[in-house]
């Protein structure tokens, strides 16, 4: 089994929770509301594992990088 932490990118939180803070002044509310780049799932459906949080890791870092939420 691969570490999850194999797969952050350097400056990144392994506690995406953690992460979430950094990038939203409401990360609670921003987990709970539909998002369209996840097909209308809410990110916190996303929560979970390494495996199932892949999609939720790839689109923060494509926000923090200049992407619109």
């Amino acid at each position: 089994m691969v570490s999850p932490k194999e797969h952050l990118l350097e400056g990144e939180n392994a506690d995406i929770h953690e992460e979430l803070k950094t990038i939203f002044r409401e990360p609670d509310r921003w987990l709970n509301e539909p998002n369209d780049q996840l097909g209308g799932i809410p990110p916190k459906h996303f929560l979970g594992s390494p495996d199932t949080e892949k999609p939720l890791r790839d689109l923060l870092r494509a926000i923090k990088h200049g992407m619109a939420t």
